[in-house]
């Protein structure tokens, strides 16, 4: 899938004077880290998303702000997984 986002060239060179790197980069980024935020995606599908593996979400989640925040669910479905772990070794 292909997005495009429409932006006056004076937006652009605006943009581009604040971000370093590639724009393009920067805004798939921005829109996955969001959609992270927003519960739209998992770690999982962000990792898919990006083409990174979980430590490099993990770094790109924290160079954004977007933390990695969980549900009590989740930290405990992670606690349970991790008890599991062990405990087969």
């Amino acid at each position: 899938m292909t997005l495009t986002v429409e932006l006056s060239s004076e937006l652009e060179a605006a943009i581009r004077r604040n971000i370093d790197g590639d724009l393009n980069a920067y805004a798939r980024e921005a829109l996955a880290v969001q959609m992270y935020r927003d519960r739209k995606l998992t770690h999982g599908q962000l990792q898919a998303f990006l083409g990174v593996k979980s430590y490099e979400a993990d770094t790109i989640l924290k160079k954004h702000g977007g933390v990695d925040e969980l549900t009590p669910d989740e930290l405990a479905a992670q606690v349970q997984t991790s008890h599991n772990v062990r405990r087969k070794h």
